[in-house]
């Protein structure tokens, strides 16, 4: 009787899902507003999130020499825009309330959240159902690791983690010498695969992972040139959508300059793969 019950809770559990990305999706369509809320056909955004940019100014203690404040909270989401211009690819920069809103989020097909350390619920919830619907997402670095008031949630275990199926272990955890290409993928593609792509900047690290997870294509390497079993990158199907996580942040090395042809290219095969193409 129990284990009965049980199952009928599970599968109206995910009748009930099912029904709300049906209303979510087609609901708009029915009510003659598909020319502005068909979902998930804008393009790129960018999220500029005031949410991280209060952190970055106000959360982390000062040190000379650790360029904490605005100008490093810039250098993320701006690192983007960049790249973006750089391959003639359209875009829009949004801020919190556009992500907070389901309705706005829809009109995009891939959201990029360039090291968004702090998230509110809200953003992380339509974020989750963005992807579920068929969105795509790029993530970088501390992206979810706090919530809107700069509190780390769940832990230290990022909000959004199972996007990319791996928890991490230690935020920031390690400066980083390069990035290992482990295996061909989409984001991989056209580097070798034994290639060690120059990086030089903190990483944080994931749960360690085998060399060998059909979801994983990069590693961390540490400054004595090591190969760590800590992830890299992750790329991963979540429904109807793709996600790509970056557990380092290749715009911040993007926006130094210091961003070599193999780097680059990493950035232009997410964008292509969270696209669907």
């Amino acid at each position: 009787m129990m284990k009965g019950g049980w199952r009928d809770s599970m599968k109206s559990g995910k009748l009930m899902a099912i029904l709300f990305l049906l209303l979510v999706f087609y609901a708009p369509l029915v009510s003659g507003e598909s020319h502005d809320c068909h979902p998930i056909k804008k393009g790129i955004a960018i999220l500029k999130s005031e949410y991280t940019r209060n952190w970055f100014i106000n959360g982390p203690a000062y040190h000379p020499g650790e360029p904490w404040g605005e100008d490093e909270f810039n250098m993320y989401w701006q690192g983007w825009a960049k790249f973006l211009d750089s391959i003639s690819a359209k875009y829009t920069v949004i801020g919190d309330s556009d992500v907070e809103n389901l309705w706005t989020l829809l009109r995009y097909k891939l959201v990029i959240l360039p090291n968004v350390a702090a998230m509110s619920r809200k953003e992380v919830k339509n974020i989750e159902l963005f992807v579920k619907g068929g969105g795509g997402v790029i993530a970088t670095y501390g992206t979810s690791w706090l919530d809107e008031k700069g509190n780390i949630v769940d832990r230290g275990r990022f909000a959004l983690w199972e996007l990319w199926g791996i928890p991490v272990t230690k935020e920031f955890g390690i400066h980083v010498k390069s990035i290992y290409v482990s295996r061909r993928s989409a984001v991989t593609e056209g580097i070798a695969v034994g290639s060690f792509i120059d990086y030089g900047a903190n990483a944080n690290t994931l749960m360690p992972t085998s060399k060998g997870a059909c979801s994983v294509s990069g590693f961390l390497v540490d400054d004595d040139g090591k190969i760590t079993s800590h992830p890299a990158i992750v790329e991963r199907r979540n429904c109807l959508g793709r996600v790509v996580y970056f557990s380092f942040s290749p715009e911040y090395v993007y926006s130094l300059g210091w961003a070599n042809d193999y780097m680059k290219l990493l950035m232009a095969n997410a964008v292509h793969y969270a696209l669907g193409k």
